[in-house]
């Protein structure tokens, strides 16, 4: 009795093939063994580093040829029964069915297959009809894919290798060599429209998992040729760079080729032309390849930004205008790559473009590039995608706040002033319009007006806050600043006792009880005092002095606001300054003090002069200009006088 194979495959393919198996057993004779099961056959694989994808049934595809070309065993033909359950006979596929499948990178016979699809995608899985493709559909060789308008898809090949497929296009995979092939190609004919080719870098392509079934090695880049209306372009890497390259086939059957990375060489008519990274060519139909041609550059300065809102109904985009573009073309899509497009829009304005989405953009994640395009046609490099967040109301920019004093000049952060800053607010929503907006103060929302009767003496924070006409808002950065009205003052003060020139006038009627029997020194008026005071880097400077109507100019002295002090002494006779008997000054002694003092901005600098005094004909002043960090100024002054013996 004999197990034909025709047995082995009738419907009732189990208990047939375990039939023949018990039968095998029977037959064989006591003491001999039975022959080795086939290679695989029972084996178990770990495929947990396996993927997985979609076959399209053809005519006379079975269960155990399709183990054959994606597990390279026809014995594995359970596997994808466990994966396709649904399956009632394995001898029995129907096409245009779809199988899920276990792929090992790389597959036994090279495939593609489809990661992204936007819109109208069709797949033509040769010789069944065209349909509508699926993420995860695996193409084969001779299969066709083609997008419809406003449409994209993506391809993968098994070395990492995508093709991504614009609106309005169509291409057929007509070649894929074997891996061992002396000059492993891949060969994809454009029949309409244009798609980008990017190799994955070397490191990244997918080795074979240790103890796979089939053993075979890791898949390295392959050369991709790209044929369009007759002319080819064989696109390799460089140095180990990347292949990225754009192809089209026009209405006119004009071909270009764009190399962004790697190299490519066009071959038309009998010619060929080596097309290096950043450049591209055109090819007239049954012409030799023209001229190289450098890309233009991508735009740069591109608004919105990394992770801004965009609105879904009519997204605006602007960027820098590009030297030498004819056009731009704006693209809003899925992912990075651009595999699956949402919106795609050509615009002559240079430099920015309102796009109009019939039913608006999907609201989430979406990303968006711009590409400038020459006369002849060539796309420049595209800009890198933008990653942006398609809402329906765009929350408004935040507007922009500037405080100027008084006198017109702008405030800086933190600063001191005089006077109530006037806010200087320009708010205006993404297409110009003017939003209202209100100030906040210190946490308050206050109008221009309530803000301008304020009492704010003290330190704040003032921000500028726009509402659009749905109730969204945003605020400005806050400017602090510090408020003082208040000028400060200056203490004559004695060195030796911390008494202010005040106390010790207080003091002065029992200093003068005290001093009735000595002799009182004359105050004489003078300039020749020498008078000085010590400076913050610890210099001593003689104080101007004028006895005329032309008055000297004031020395200025810088204080330190933690210790506003200035320590003053004579070089010449002992003087003493004002009325008091106790601010004395002996010859090349410190003993008095000039002390300031501010309530709100600290004291920032001394103005120090002797000049005559107008209160008393014939004496001279020690006249001190203080002033603060705000501008507020007050002056203050002491009589000076030489001390002479009475006769």
């Amino acid at each position: 009795m004999k197990c034909s194979a025709h047995a082995a495959r009738r419907r009732t393919r189990r208990t047939a093939l375990s039939a023949c198996a018990t039968l095998a057993l029977t037959l064989t004779a006591p003491g001999t063994t039975s022959a080795a099961p086939p290679p695989g056959a029972g084996a178990s694989v770990d495929r947990s580093a396996w993927e997985s994808g979609w076959h399209v049934v053809r005519p006379g595809d079975t269960l155990e040829g399709l183990a054959e070309r994606f597990l390279g065993s026809n014995e594995h033909w359970r596997d994808l029964h466990q994966l396709n359950p649904f399956v009632r006979d394995p001898d029995l596929l129907f096409p245009g069915q779809r199988l899920r499948i276990f792929l090992e990178r790389p597959t036994a016979r090279l495939s593609a297959q489809i990661m992204a699809v936007a819109r109208d995608v069709r797949e033509l899985p040769a010789p069944v009809p065209w349909r509508p493709a699926s993420e995860g559909d695996v193409l084969l060789e001779r299969d066709a894919l083609r997008t419809a308008k406003a449409a994209s898809a993506r391809l993968r090949f098994d070395d990492g290798t995508t093709v991504t497929l614009s609106e309005d296009s169509l291409v057929f995979i007509r070649r894929q060599t074997a891996a061992s092939a002396p000059l492993p190609k891949k060969e994809i004919e454009i029949q309409l429209g244009q798609i980008d080719v990017e190799s994955a870098p070397a490191d990244s392509v997918r080795q074979t998992a240790p103890g796979s079934a089939t053993g075979r090695a890791g898949r390295s880049q392959d050369a991709i040729e790209v044929v369009v209306a007759g002319a080819r372009s064989l696109a390799t890497p460089v140095a180990g760079q990347p292949i990225s390259t754009r192809s089209r086939r026009g209405t006119d059957d004009l071909a270009q080729f764009m190399v962004f990375s790697g190299k490519s060489t066009v071959s038309a008519a009998g010619e060929s032309l080596e097309v290096p990274a950043g450049s591209g060519t055109s090819v007239a139909p049954k012409a030799k390849p023209g001229a190289v041609e450098a890309l233009l550059p991508a735009p740069s300065d591109r608004r919105p930004a990394e992770g801004a809102e965009i609105e879904q109904a009519a997204p605006q985009f602007s960027w820098s205008p590009v030297p030498g573009a004819d056009h731009y073309i704006v693209e809003v899509c899925r992912d990075p790559a651009c595999g699956a497009s949402v919106a795609r829009a050509t615009t002559f304005t240079a430099g920015s473009l309102q796009l109009d989405v019939e039913r608006g953009l999907p609201a989430g994640e979406l990303f968006w590039r711009v590409t400038a395009v020459a006369a002849s046609g060539l796309d420049g490099f595209p800009s890198p995608a933008i990653r942006v967040q398609a809402v329906d109301v765009v929350r408004p920019d935040a507007p922009t706040l500037t405080l100027r004093t008084p006198a017109g000049e702008p405030v800086t952060a933190r600063s001191c002033l005089a006077a109530l800053p006037e806010p200087v607010v320009r708010a205006v929503d993404r297409r110009g319009a003017e939003l209202p907006w209100k100030l906040m103060v210190d946490g308050r929302e206050l109008g221009a007006d309530d803000y301008r009767v304020l009492p704010l003496a003290g330190s704040h924070e003032i921000a500028a806050r726009v509402t659009d006409a749905r109730g969204r808002s945003a605020d400005s950065p806050a400017i602090a600043f510090t408020l003082d009205a208040a000028a400060p003052w200056v203490d004559l003060v004695t060195t030796a006792s911390g008494q202010t020139a005040a106390t010790e006038q207080a003091s002065g009627t029992a200093s003068r009880k005290k001093s009735r029997s000595k002799k009182e020194p004359e105050p004489v008026a003078a300039c020749d005092s020498g008078l000085e005071a010590e400076d913050a880097g610890g210099s001593w400077l003689p104080l101007p002095c004028a006895t005329s109507a032309t008055l000297a100019a004031p020395a200025i002295f810088a204080l330190d606001p933690s210790r506003p002090v200035l320590t003053l002494r004579t070089t010449g006779s002992a003087i003493s300054l004002g009325e008091s008997p106790g601010n004395e000054v002996a010859a090349g002694l410190a003993a008095l003090s000039l002390s300031a003092w501010d309530v709100g901005c600290s004291a920032a600098q001394l103005a120090l002069r002797i000049v005559p005094s107008p209160y008393r004909p014939g004496r001279m002043l020690l006249e001190a200009e203080v002033s603060d960090a705000a501008g507020n100024r007050r002056t203050q002054g002491w009589h000076v006088a030489r001390h002479v013996a009475r006769r």
